[in-house]
Order: C-alpha cells, then structure tokens, then sequence
C-alpha cells in the first residue's frame, strides 16, 4: 500500500550568515537559537517569503531591489514537521522530491 502526504504547508525560513548554520543544525527542532523564523511557502521562494512577511520592500518598485540585496548572501534553511504513522511491518518509506534547489 503506498500512502501520499503532500508537504506543502507548515513550513517557515531563517537566515544565517555563511556556514554559520552548520553550527545550530541540532538546535533547529529544539529552540530558536537567534534570529527569527519567517512563514514560507513551498513551493516558493526566500525573496517572496521575505516580502510576504514584511522582511523586505517590493524589489519591483523604483530602486528597492537595491534593498534586498543582502538575501543571497545568506544561507536559509527551511523547516516544517512530518507527521505520519511510521510504515507497517515489511513496508518501507521513501521521501520523495519532486523539485528541489541544486545546492540543497
């Protein structure tokens, strides 16, 4: 039996400067440690999260991409929670990607 669960709600987004993230990986699902989780939607992207959430001004206007052109020079890490009854005996479970970044 092949069960689906779509994982495209729950997500959220932070940013860190370099491999500084390395550093806090075990810390993710335990405590925010600094900075601020931001709502995300996957598909998606981090600019559009960041203007969602109010981080950033619209790039699309005037001169104000200027503003954000500190996004890509960060590190983000997505993060959601899976939920599911693990596979039964004899059966096995398999994340699958339909879509992924390159360097993820």
């Amino acid at each position: 039996m092949t069960s689906v669960v779509v994982l495209d709600q729950g997500w959220r987004l932070r940013g860190f400067l370099g491999d500084d993230w390395r550093l806090h990986r075990a810390q993710l699902h335990a405590r925010e440690v600094g900075g601020r989780w931001v709502p995300a939607r996957v598909p998606g992207s981090v600019l559009a999260d960041l203007l969602a959430a109010g981080e950033v001004p619209d790039p699309r206007v005037g001169r104000q991409s200027m503003l954000s052109e500190w996004v890509p020079q960060r590190t983000w890490v997505y993060q959601t929670t899976l939920r599911t009854h693990g596979p039964a005996d004899g059966e096995r479970a398999s994340l699958e990607f339909d879509g992924i970044d390159h360097s993820a």
